[in-house]
Order: structure tokens, then C-alpha cells, then sequence
């Protein structure tokens, strides 16, 4: 009979993480630089976005 246990060390267990922020971005500004589906942000103008 073989037993095989692939669960990490730390499965099951409580953990507590220490994060600091470094930074905050305006949500407005996260906005505009927002790409479309086709990966193209509204302000590209490149082949890949059709507008060439």
C-alpha cells in the first residue's frame, strides 16, 4: 500500500501577513488608461486597433 500526501506544509494552517502600501492610484485615472478588449488603450492608434 502506497500513501501519497502533495499537500503544501502550510494547507489547512492560519496565516497572517504584514503588508505595507506604497502607493495609491486615482480610480479616475486608472479609468482613462483602461485598455478595451483588443488590447488597446482609447488613446492608441495603431494598426492593431484599426484605426491606420
Amino acid at each position: 500500500k502506497v500513501t501519497i500526501d502533495i499537500n503544501h506544509p502550510l494547507a489547512g494552517k492560519e496565516l497572517t501577513f504584514s503588508v505595507k502600501v506604497v502607493g495609491v492610484n486615482d480610480p479616475e485615472e486608472a479609468k482613462d488608461e483602461k485598455k478595451d478588449d483588443d488590447g488597446c488603450k482609447p488613446d492608441d492608434c495603431s494598426s492593431c486597433c484599426g484605426c491606420n
